[in-house]
């Protein structure tokens, strides 16, 4: 279950039709109109895809993640309780108005430890 997630979080952000929309952007499409459709057009064309470090939790539905010199405040009450300073995660992050990200399809709890030599250079991975 957890290779079709990614492979539907690649296809609905990395891919890219014929037209050279991606299949996030036609979704928008036909679920949103007028401010909200540029919202979330906008949403789809920031989403990140990271290798980053657990920094913090709250435990209940906000864990922190850092990339180098980004943070991301990431909105997701299973992260806030799975997740644990130090560990390393790959997802698709989607930004929220500015204000927070919220985790994609396909998230991954990266099973290796990220050493402080490899901190400096994350997102050449």
């Amino acid at each position: 279950m957890s290779r079709q997630r990614r492979f539907v979080g690649w296809f609905a952000f990395d891919f890219h039709l014929a037209d050279d929309r991606q299949p996030a952007q036609l979704a928008a499409e036909s679920l949103f109109r007028g401010a909200e459709l540029v919202e979330a057009l906008n949403a789809v064309r920031r989403t990140r895809f990271v290798l980053a470090i657990v920094t913090s939790t709250d435990t209940r539905r906000t864990t922190f993640l850092e990339l180098e010199s980004d943070v991301f405040e990431v909105r997701n009450t299973t992260w806030a309780q799975l997740l644990s300073r130090g560990s390393a995660v790959v997802a698709h992050l989607v930004p929220v108005r500015n204000r927070y990200w919220l985790a994609g399809p396909g998230w991954l709890q990266w099973p290796i430890g990220i050493g402080p030599n490899m901190r400096d250079d994350l997102s050449k991975f």
